[in-house]
């Protein structure tokens, strides 16, 4: 497990080696976290279109026990300010929000790779030259 998430992203100059060694670790842990937090969005995104679907038939039900109108945008209305669907709403914006920084991280984690290789042939080149 990385030390602190500024290790994963940064290069100590002086520790190369380390660095180089450090990478699949760092990358398969976050990659790890992704998954995770991937999961999660896509069930609370499941949630919440079950929240959706179970509103409005409630509120189909209740209307029509009622002699009111049923129109879609009646029933999308009712969904749409109905609490416990703002709930699971927010909950899975949340969950994106988290997911994105992990791919973010990720993202983070690769371009680090791609400029130790980077250097490494520098540095390779200049021990040539010396």
């Amino acid at each position: 497990m990385p030390l602190s998430l500024k290790e994963c992203v940064t290069i100590d100059a002086a520790q190369l080696h380390d660095e180089f060694m450090r990478i699949p670790a760092d990358y398969a842990y976050y990659s790890q976290q992704y998954a995770d937090a991937k999961r999660v969005y896509l069930l609370d995104k499941m949630e919440r279109g079950s929240i959706w679907a179970r509103i409005r038939l409630e509120t189909r039900e209740t209307l029509t026990m009622q002699g009111e109108r049923v129109t879609e945008a009646r029933l999308d209305t009712e969904a749409e300010i109905n609490e416990e669907y703002c709930d699971a709403k927010r909950k899975e914006i949340m969950s994106e929000v988290e997911m994105v920084k992990l791919y973010g991280i990720l993202e983070a984690i690769k371009t680090k790779r791609e400029m130790l290789i980077s250097l490494g042939a520098h540095i390779r080149q200049e021990m040539k030259t010396v």
